[in-house]
């Protein structure tokens, strides 16, 4: 359920970085490390949005409790990308940037979805 939770939560934003060109296989820790670069924006969202000041410290509390594999999985999304001929600079930003493009294009109700998710994911 945490891992439905998850990529229902990222699946609208990562699509459009997937659709750019074909993406190569992500392992499970790069994809908490891709989690981790896209949940702290969105965290920080949340906390505007609801005025609900726990997100960040919520996001901070997974970060945590999910370090070795956003290590592990940052080191391995490095190599995927830097093999594919890209800059891990630029794909971190593109991804981010995706989440911000994504909150603003959404609805209110959306967005509150999108935070009671990320609520649910944090506290799973």
């Amino acid at each position: 359920m945490k891992s439905l939770l998850a990529i229902i939560l990222i699946a609208s934003t990562f699509q459009t970085v997937a659709a750019e060109k074909e993406q190569p296989s992500y392992s499970a820790d790069e994809m908490v490390f891709i989690q981790s670069v896209m949940y702290q924006p969105l965290a920080k969202f949340c906390n505007r949005e609801n005025s609900d000041l726990s997100f960040q410290g919520d996001f901070k509390s997974w970060q945590k409790k999910n370090q070795t594999s956003i290590t592990h999985g940052a080191e391995d999304f490095a190599l995927t990308v830097e093999e594919g001929g890209q800059r891990v600079e630029r794909v971190i930003k593109m991804l981010i940037h995706q989440v911000e493009a994504d909150w603003g294009g959404s609805t209110a109700d959306n967005r509150s979805e999108k935070c009671q998710q990320l609520k649910q994911l944090f506290n799973s």
